[in-house]
């Protein structure tokens, strides 16, 4: 997983700023959807900010 975009620079704002990450899943998973929703799930707990995915 890689923060990209505006978390990246020096000018984010964590109170204003969103943040963009690029996830790469293992090559042979084969459950990718499966695999995508557990990743959804378990940042939505530790996150308080809305997502969008």
């Amino acid at each position: 997983m890689e923060l990209v975009v505006s978390a990246a620079r020096e000018d984010f704002d964590p109170a204003r700023s969103d943040v963009d990450v690029l996830v790469d899943f293992p090559d042979g998973t084969t459950d990718l959807f499966g695999s995508f929703l557990g990743l959804r799930e378990r940042t939505s707990l530790q996150s308080s900010r809305a997502q969008s995915m």
